[in-house]
């Protein structure tokens, strides 16, 4: 597999363990829209192959993963700005500005 195939790989496996994980410990008379619906799923895919296509040489797919992850996935990422005490900050490697 290629380092864009290992990738995507990776993120599809976070996101869809993220879905489980969220769907798991919702409360089922909540009208909360998770990540798991397929509007929101369907949005985030062309974030996510535009990003596949621009992994910088020097990072590794699961760095890659990693960071898109992190940013992308709103649990990781509120867990992580929680824990470091600062704001996420989009990586400048898939920003399409």
């Amino acid at each position: 597999m290629s380092k864009r195939d290992d990738f995507l790989f990776a993120v599809q496996t976070a996101i869809l363990a993220d879905c489980i994980l969220r769907q798991s410990k919702k409360d089922p008379t909540s009208k909360e829209k998770t990540f798991s619906h397929p509007a929101h799923i369907i949005g985030r895919m062309d974030d996510l192959l535009y990003a596949a296509d621009r992994i910088p040489e020097h990072m590794t797919a699961f760095e890659a993963a990693h960071s898109y992850c992190f940013y992308m996935i709103d649990s990781l990422r509120e867990d992580d700005e929680r824990s470091s005490g600062r704001e996420a900050e989009l990586p400048s490697w898939f920003a399409r500005y």
